[in-house]
This record gives C-alpha cells, sequence and structure tokens, in this order.
C-alpha cells in the first residue's frame, strides 16, 4: 500500500507466476493450477462490482493459502507476493492480461487500475 500513491505517476510491474512448482510442470498438474488459477481470477476480477473490490481483494489474496491447492502450485510464496504489491499499489478495478497454458500449467497476469 505504501507505494499507491505513485501509482499515477509510475508503472507498477510484479513479476513472478501464478504457478510456480518446479518440481510440477507436467501434464497432471494441469487441473490442479486451473483450480489455483480459478481463485487468483476471481480474487483479482471477480470482485470488481463489489463496492469495497479492493478491499475484498486484498482479503482473498491474504488468504492464498486457504484456496484450493494453493500450495501445490506455490510451495514458497515468493514468485506470488509481486501479485499482492501490485493488488495493493494498483487501483480497484482489475484485469487479465494473460490466461493461458504454459508448460502445461495454468498461468495468470493481472492488472489494476
Amino acid at each position: 500500500r505504501a507505494l499507491e500513491p505513485l501509482r499515477n505517476d509510475v508503472l507498477i510491474i510484479g513479476s513472478g507466476m501464478s504457478y510456480h512448482n518446479m518440481q510440477g510442470f507436467k501434464p497432471a498438474m494441469f487441473p490442479v493450477s486451473k483450480s489455483f488459477s480459478e481463485y487468483l481470477v476471481h480474487a483479482c476480477i471477480g470482485v470488481n462490482e463489489n463496492h469495497n473490490a479492493k478491499k475484498e481483494r486484498l482479503k482473498l489474496l491474504h488468504d492464498w493459502e486457504k484456496a484450493e491447492y494453493a500450495r501445490d502450485c506455490h510451495p514458497k510464496s515468493e514468485h506470488l507476493v509481486p501479485l499482492f504489491v501490485v493488488a495493493a499499489a494498483g487501483g480497484s478495478k482489475g484485469s487479465v492480461l494473460l490466461d493461458d497454458k504454459v508448460l502445461n500449467v495454468q498461468v495468470n497476469s493481472f492488472s489494476f487500475s
């Protein structure tokens, strides 16, 4: 949230992945990654119409470990943390920039305005 005042003058980019289990880039993990991806999509854009969209988004992202298969997709959180940073610094409207299958898993990228 400390970066939020900069968002009108500076492009804030978070570099990470919505899926980052280096042992799990295999076809059997696609349903697992898809399920977690659906949680992230809901957290990032599914709350857009809510009056308190940003607050709800940050709550859902804060509770990411409660999502089905969260730790299967992210054994460690460091590649998901950039999403938390840009979601907190960004505006209340989330958008999906990338929704694709890469190396047998579902991946997503998001923007916030």
